[in-house]
């Protein structure tokens, strides 16, 4: 179930690559998402929805699907529903 016809996961997971990218040259993952390439943002989603947060070396994506949460972990490198 998406909301409406968005489609988070697939938008989030764009941002992947990019955040693992920024590691290999920072050391470190960044703040928010925000940095990245705008192109990338399409008018029916909102960047901040992704719920990016970041600590220590790792990074999650966390987000409200249907009638619960989703979510990505850059520590296992997957996504879960709850």
């Amino acid at each position: 179930m998406t909301d409406g016809y968005r489609d988070y996961t697939n938008f989030c997971a764009k941002y992947i690559p990019k955040l693992e990218n920024y590691y290999q040259e920072h050391n470190r993952y960044p703040q928010t998402i925000e940095i990245f390439d705008k192109s990338l943002i399409d008018f029916r989603y909102a960047i901040n929805n992704c719920g990016y947060q970041t600590s220590e070396g790792q990074y999650t994506f966390y987000f409200q699907e249907g009638f619960g949460v989703k979510g990505y972990s850059s520590i296992n490198k997957k996504w879960w529903i709850d």
